[in-house]
């Protein structure tokens, strides 16, 4: 920059000193080098160089202070501190609930609530249930409706259909009798089948259910018990081997029980100890069977009453 200075400075001072009227037959003669036009900087002020700095700065200022915000505004964002979850609120308690005083049950609704009870205790309705296994009610169940209707009295019914029964041949009562034995076998074998069902236990129990049905009906025999072979046994009283023994010695042959046992019981009462002895023995040892089989089978000792 300072070269082409210096270069102009030269030819001003070759100007002045010449004279102002050159003749035209001397050739002008140019200067060498490169002109001061040809030089975009050269031209401008010497300050002219200060504010583009100062402009580069500023922009770079003013770059760095828009991007200085946005940290602050970041930093502003992380300092923000952090909500509180706001607290759960406690479940409400539920109140305990009031329980009902028991209604008091009178005698008969008592009594019903104890029969079902008993009657699932039973087991009633799993038994298997027999159908007709002799030859005058299957007569009765092939020709009841043959006989007569719901409309007519069943005392007549049972009249004409007993007098049809009377009347039959030796051959149609024998097939009666026939078939009335293949259905006892059949439900014999059902009934047995049904039995091993249940543990020896729960024979027991319902066994022990049906009695008290038995005895709040009434019914001395229904409902009847469960029969089990498994079961133990009871034992035999001394009182017991005693009639035993007198029945079979043959005195009473040909009387029932109404007669023979108030007889028995007589000789019973006027025996003396060594007389009982035998039988007390028998009944001990009996006893003792007992005690061992309801240990082995029902894994228990005997229920002994207070």
């Amino acid at each position: 920059m300072l070269t082409a200075i210096g270069r102009v400075a030269a030819q001003r001072l070759v100007l002045r000193t010449a004279p102002l009227t050159i003749p035209r037959s001397q050739p002008i003669a140019h200067v060498a080098g490169r002109a001061l036009s040809t030089t975009h900087w050269a031209r401008l002020p010497a300050k002219a160089t200060a504010p583009t700095t100062k402009t580069k700065k500023t922009t770079t200022a003013a770059k760095e202070g828009q991007k200085k915000p946005a940290t602050k505004k970041a930093a502003a964002e992380k300092a923000a501190p952090k909500k509180k979850a706001a607290p759960k609120k406690a479940a409400p308690k539920k109140k305990p609930a009031v329980k009902k005083p028991k209604k008091e049950l009178s005698p008969e609704e008592q009594d019903k609530l104890n029969m079902r009870v008993w009657k699932k205790a039973a087991l009633l309705a799993e038994e298997p249930k027999n159908k007709a296994n002799t030859p005058w009610s299957l007569y009765v169940s092939k020709n009841m409706k043959a006989v007569g209707t719901s409309s007519e009295a069943m005392t007549e019914i049972m009249k004409t259909l007993s007098e049809g029964y009377k009347n039959l041949s030796s051959y149609e009562q024998q097939r009666l009798a026939e078939e009335a034995e293949r259905i006892k076998l059949d439900e014999k074998t059902r009934y047995e089948a049904w039995v091993k069902t249940l543990t020896p236990q729960q024979v027991v129990d319902a066994n022990n259910a049906r009695a008290r049905i038995r005895k709040m009906r009434g019914t001395p025999r229904r409902p009847s018990p469960i029969r089990d072979d498994r079961l133990p046994k009871m034992p035999t009283g001394a009182w017991g081997n005693f009639v035993k023994a007198r029945w079979a010695s043959g005195e009473f042959a040909g009387q029932g029980p109404t007669f023979a046992i108030p007889s028995i019981s007589k000789e019973w009462k006027n025996m003396s100890p060594s007389e009982k002895a035998p039988y007390e023995a028998t009944a001990k040892v009996d006893r003792e069977r007992y005690e061992r089989e309801v240990r082995d089978v029902l894994n228990r000792g005997l229920h002994t009453r207070a």
